[in-house]
């Protein structure tokens, strides 16, 4: 099944119609597990931003720790 959203994905899960690979932020349904997938290969994830937001302390801070 192909669902749209983490919760409805979730939601799918807790009713039995299957399991779900989703990213790891995304909590388990309650008294559902969740477990790594160790072999996917990995996601790449762009940071999109104002030109001008660098300059300010906040965007600057955040983009450094990211780009770390």
């Amino acid at each position: 099944m192909e669902a749209e959203g983490w919760p409805l994905t979730t939601h799918f899960v807790a009713l039995g119609v299957g399991l779900a690979v989703v990213n790891g932020c995304v909590p388990a349904p309650p008294g559902f597990v969740g477990r790594p997938v160790t072999d996917l290969p990995a996601v790449t994830y762009h940071l999109v931003h104002q030109p001008a937001a660098g300059s300010d302390a906040r965007v600057a801070s955040l983009l450094d720790r990211i780009r770390r």
